[in-house]
């Protein structure tokens, strides 16, 4: 794909990941700045406390996962990550949990992860628990996204995305990401690949070391 598409398309992707809560918090003002009784002030300020949260929590991950954040060579802080993967779940019906310590991970590796964590979530749009694992061995370091809930599935477009080919309907804002993964994982030398099918889905990313 061409460059300025691609750019269109993923900024366009980030548009949309902002439009809800964004609207969230624009509803709630119009409220608030209307005479309205007790009860309804009190509904537009939880819509706008949750609309807040959730706008932080998406500009955050896209800042690392899609911006600079994440593409300079360099060490990422342990705790930062997790957080990070934290927010990423914050509005969505999976969980996300680590079963294993993380190791030391540069943040281009970071970016990646994160990226591979949003396409983990998608897979459980019934809610789940994504469970993330690192292990080290004297020639790379593998981390595997085990998915688990009511039928966990990667949608046709995401694994074309994935394997870097053009989905049957072409490419939009919705399946942008899955190529962004691709391209992030291929700039840092990263394998990406997945198994199982059913209640049983894990994706797997391997970093050479």
């Amino acid at each position: 794909m061409e460059t300025l598409p691609f750019a269109s398309l993923l900024t366009s992707k980030i548009c949309h990941d902002l439009v809800s809560p964004a609207s969230s918090i624009v509803t709630a003002f119009d409220f608030l700045t209307n005479d309205s009784d007790a009860a309804t002030r009190a509904t537009a300020m939880a819509l706008l406390q949750s609309g807040v949260s959730e706008l932080e929590s998406k500009l955050l991950v896209l800042r690392y996962a899609m911006g600079p954040g994440g593409s300079r060579d360099s060490g990422t802080d342990v705790n930062e990550f997790r957080k990070l993967t934290e927010h990423c779940a914050h509005s969505v019906k999976p969980d996300v949990k680590f079963t294993t310590p993380i190791p030391e991970i540069t943040r281009p590796q970071a970016r990646l992860l994160l990226n591979v964590v949003m396409i983990a979530l998608s897979a459980l749009p019934r809610g789940g628990e994504v469970a993330i694992s690192f292990q080290q061995s004297a020639t790379e370091l593998k981390v595997e996204f085990g998915c688990s809930g009511d039928r966990p599935k990667l949608r046709p477009e995401t694994l074309s995305g994935l394997a870097g080919r053009e989905p049957e309907d072409g490419w939009n804002a919705r399946n942008i990401q899955p190529l962004f993964t691709r391209i992030a994982a291929d700039e840092i030398g990263a394998r990406l690949s997945h198994r199982g099918e059913g209640d049983d889905l894990t994706l797997v990313v391997s970093f050479p070391v």
